[in-house]
C-alpha cells in the first residue's frame, strides 16, 4: 500500500529537481532504492573488512546457533 511522504527543500533545490525531472514518484521512488542498497553494500564491506580470519562453516553455525537459544523462552 503506498504511503504518501512530505518533505520541505529550498526553492533552489526545488527548481533544480524539477528541471531534472527529479521530483516524479518512479524517480524518487528510484533514488531510495539506490540509496537503500548503497547503505547496505557499506555495512557489508564494514563487517567484510573487520579485522581476524573469516568464520568458517562449523563457527557461523555455532553463532546461529547461540542467537537463537538466547531468543527461546525461558
Amino acid at each position: 500500500m503506498p504511503s504518501e511522504v512530505t518533505v520541505t527543500l529550498p526553492d533552489p533545490l526545488v527548481k533544480e529537481a524539477r528541471a531534472e525531472g527529479l521530483l516524479d514518484s518512479a524517480a524518487i521512488e528510484l533514488m531510495i532504492k539506490r540509496e537503500l542498497a548503497r547503505r547496505e553494500f557499506l555495512r557489508l564491506s564494514t563487517v567484510r573488512n573487520l579485522p581476524g580470519a573469516p568464520l568458517d562453516e562449523a563457527e557461523i553455525q555455532a553463532e546461529v546457533d547461540t542467537v537463537r537459544a538466547a531468543k527461546r523462552p525461558g
